[in-house]
């Protein structure tokens, strides 16, 4: 047990043997059980010579796709109902209503407790910005400010419309599919250079289409996740799991909040595709890193995506 402790530290091989037989275990078995750590990712083989930090990046990476094959292999006896049966009608309904009886569904909107500033975005005319309607000239010299980013956010993750469900009560729909319309998605903003609006980090209310400014940190958010991009705005996307976990239960959830991520990344993206605005996508393992600029309640949300703009390139091409 002490080998195993020491191992838990960064070591050579030859000094985990050398741990393992200094314990009183024959060396002949010390190889054998190393074998068998090392197969069944119990231990991490590195390269000579790698960084401890791109060593942990290895470890993490085997360590996530071992815990993939785990969770398939869980979802594989997932039951699911078949909705092409007649004998399915009605099976959800009651089970939304058992559910219903033992607690209330979580909220499915977020709204900041004593936001320094709450910044009111200007109404949107258009379901859909005029980059999307065959009016490129429209867009094509129009100003990144609050009005922009407004038309932004409304496209792209915005509120549609509410709908009263009997079980789950009012549903809030927008811009991109969610599974059971419980919308695990929250977006927020690190903002550095839109016109019209002060730099800093703000979140968006999808419920009320306002900004509540929560710090004045926004340089630090851009150098960690896109270094040597300019990021003019970074858009931050968390989710909550819990939200999905009230309809979807056991497995499931998780794929469903996935599914919701990718819609939402899908849409920024095809925004600044169709604007002609360089950006970068970020779901990479060091994402935990924008949380601790982001305060968020530990295990409840989580940073799942990140999306930069660099709106200056995006003005210089358009003049």
């Amino acid at each position: 047990m002490q080998a195993l402790n020491r191992a838990a530290h960064w070591m050579e091989a030859d000094d985990f043997l050398e741990a393992l037989t200094s314990s009183g275990l024959e060396r002949a078995k010390a190889v054998a059980f190393l074998d068998d750590a090392l197969g069944n990712s119990l231990l991490q083989r590195f390269a000579p010579g790698a960084h401890d930090e791109d060593a942990r990046a290895i470890a993490l990476n085997r360590a996530s796709a071992s815990l993939a094959q785990q969770f398939l292999l869980a979802r594989s006896h997932q039951q699911y109902l078949d909705y092409s049966l007649p004998e399915t009608c009605g099976i959800e309904e009651d089970l939304m209503s058992a559910y219903r009886s033992q607690e209330t569904p979580p909220p499915i909107f977020k709204d900041c407790d004593r936001p320094l500033k709450t910044v009111t975005l200007p109404a949107v005319r258009e379901a859909l910005p005029a980059v999307l309607c065959d009016e490129p000239d429209a867009s094509e010299n129009a100003p990144r400010d609050v009005r922009w980013l407004a038309e932004f956010l409304r496209a792209a993750v915005g509120a549609t419309a509410t709908l009263e469900d009997p079980v789950q009560g009012t549903l809030l729909l927008k811009t991109y599919p969610s599974g059971g319309a419980r919308h695990p998605v929250e977006c927020y903003l690190a903002v550095r250079s839109v016109e019209q609006l002060a730099p800093g980090f703000y979140h968006y209310s999808v419920r009320r289409h306002e900004l509540d400014r929560i710090s004045d940190i926004q340089d630090s958010l851009s150098t960690c996740l896109f270094p040597g991009f300019n990021s003019e705005l970074v858009i931050v996307l968390t989710a909550l799991p819990e939200r999905a976990m009230w309809r979807y239960r056991e497995t499931t959830s998780i794929s469903v909040v996935l599914l919701d991520v990718g819609h939402a990344v899908g849409n920024f993206s095809l925004l600044c595709e169709c604007e002609g605005t360089p950006y970068r996508i970020h779901t990479g393992a060091n994402l935990n890193r924008a949380a601790n600029y982001m305060s968020l309640e530990q295990f409840r949300e989580v940073v799942v995506a990140a999306i930069a703009l660099d709106l200056s390139a995006r003005a210089k091409n358009g003049e």
